[in-house]
């Protein structure tokens, strides 16, 4: 994981936002809302 994907984690888990991505990086970060923007 880059830096500016931890930033980008950090930023979005204290907004109570989620990410959009499509790879699996974030998902064991706890607190964190991921959403693949394929899968719906």
């Amino acid at each position: 994981m880059l830096l500016l994907d931890v930033n980008v984690a950090a930023l979005a888990a204290e907004s109570g936002n989620e990410t959009v991505r499509n790879d699996r990086d974030f998902t064991h970060l706890q607190g964190l809302r991921v959403r693949h923007p394929v899968a719906e």
